[in-house]
């Protein structure tokens, strides 16, 4: 084999354990686990479990085990075995270098391309690159692989598939003609070539769907931590506290519309009345949609989790002051953060612009989600049930804004930057993630 031939190492994927068992061994991933027996597929496991190995490389190990015999027919069957399961990393090397790995995380569609396709190479434009354990990583969100860039020289490879060149027009100096081929034949097969920018899917969206649904990678997906989710770190300090008058439960519960009726009258209303809410009002409706009794809301939350915390932006409220507040959800009461300002104004004016209407809400709610409350438990599917939990919050208020007959509309979208400056917190720690308007009913609804 000369320095500049092309040939495959092997190893099992990153996400795969070897665990001795009775007469076997297990490869356990994060999703499954699979028993395999036989004294060489033992020893060949344990050989692709710690270095990257060629198979001439495997085949010399094994001739000196037991049942040297079939060692490179038993091997190469291995091999096959694990590449369909989607355990197997592949590596191509080219002049005692390294250049791409295949990292599945899946089982393939099929067996690797022999060649990359004809007609211009160009890069999806929802691929994406990140670096992972000191490695530049490229993937297309969803695939069933993606390709780990060991060698630096390629980056320039990267340009072209960017612009879009045919197989025959893409060098990279300081590699062979077969090599490059042979990257981007493996490129091919993680499904990282696509066609020019179209409808549906972007990128963040597809990278976002792909990395909190299951059977898309061997990831463990739920509650992956344990215990209860850490103490509420973001104490709530401020200035004056507003004591709210909980609302009087047998009134309620005499007087309450049916939930058919509350159902059926359920809708945003943009346009608020001339008669600012009360703090009556508000009290009744904020206790209905958030009051937390027991270390429970109104709402479903993941791992009951309760990341999220309410902000209020009060323009005009019957015996509450403008300003910026933070709801006590345990306390039932508002606890006043900042005076009215310019900042707020600015806060308030956005949300009108959302819902197109020209004047600002009585009362704008912002929530605002304590990540890390829900990370330390769900991992990576932490921010979807943030999401998701908003959601929550918004039908329960809708639902309590139709009974009291108020005025609600959730918005599509806030600044969150904006919002981070005026409470004072940093975005990363806790960050808004939805808002909505609140206010008494139009006069002519």
């Amino acid at each position: 084999m000369t320095s500049d031939s092309v040939h495959w190492t092997y190893a099992l994927a990153a996400d795969v354990r070897v665990e001795p068992g009775d007469g076997g061994i297990f490869l356990r991933t994060p999703t499954d686990e699979i028993w395999m027996e036989g004294a060489v597929e033992i020893r060949a496991l344990e050989l692709l479990a710690s270095v990257d190995s060629s198979e001439a490389q495997l085949h010399a190990r094994l001739r000196s085990g037991p049942d040297a015999g079939d060692a490179e027919t038993r091997c190469a069957a291995l091999l096959f075995q694990l590449d369909r399961l989607g355990l197997l990393s592949r590596t191509i090397n080219s002049k005692e270098r390294r250049l791409v790995s295949c990292v599945p995380l899946r089982p393939p569609p099929g067996p690797p391309p022999e060649r990359p396709p004809d007609g211009p190479l160009r890069l999806s434009h929802r691929a994406h690159a990140r670096v992972e354990a000191h490695v530049l990583v490229l993937e297309l969100p969803g695939a069933w692989a993606r390709i780990a860039i060991h060698d630096r020289d390629l980056f320039p490879l990267l340009h072209d598939l960017a612009v879009g060149r045919s197989a025959s027009q893409v060098v990279v100096a300081g590699h062979s003609g077969q090599a490059i081929l042979a990257v981007l034949a493996l490129m091919d097969w993680c499904g990282l070539f696509g066609e020019p920018e179209a409808d549906g899917w972007s990128g963040h969206d597809l990278l976002f769907h792909a990395r909190t649904r299951r059977g898309y990678a061997r990831v463990a997906l739920g509650k992956t931590g344990f215990g209860a989710p850490p103490p509420d770190a973001m104490a709530i300090e401020g200035g004056d506290r507003v004591a709210l008058e909980p609302p009087d439960l047998a009134r309620l519960l005499l007087e309450d519309p049916p939930y058919a009726l509350v159902s059926e009258r359920r809708q945003s209303l943009r346009r608020q009345g001339s008669i600012a809410i009360t703090s009556n009002q508000l009290s009744e409706f904020l206790f209905r949609t958030l009051h937390e009794q027991g270390g429970r809301r109104p709402y479903p939350s993941g791992g009951a989790c309760y990341p999220l915390k309410a902000y209020l932006g009060i323009h005009q409220c019957s015996g509450v002051a403008p300003g910026l507040y933070a709801y006590s959800p345990t306390r039932h009461e508002l606890v006043r953060l900042s005076e009215p300002g310019p900042r707020l104004d600015s806060l308030l004016s956005d949300a009108a612009a959302a819902a197109s209407v020209e004047r600002p809400p009585q009362i704008l709610i912002v929530l605002a989600a304590r990540f890390t409350r829900t990370q330390r438990v769900y991992g990576d599917l932490s921010y979807s049930l943030i999401l998701k939990e908003v959601g929550a919050v918004f039908q329960a208020a809708m639902m309590a804004a139709a009974a009291m007959r108020l005025a609600a509309c959730p918005l599509g979208c806030g600044n969150s930057l904006q919002f981070s400056e005026l409470a004072g917190v940093d975005p990363l720690t806790e960050t808004s993630v939805g808002e909505m308007m609140v206010g008494s009913i139009d006069d002519n609804v």
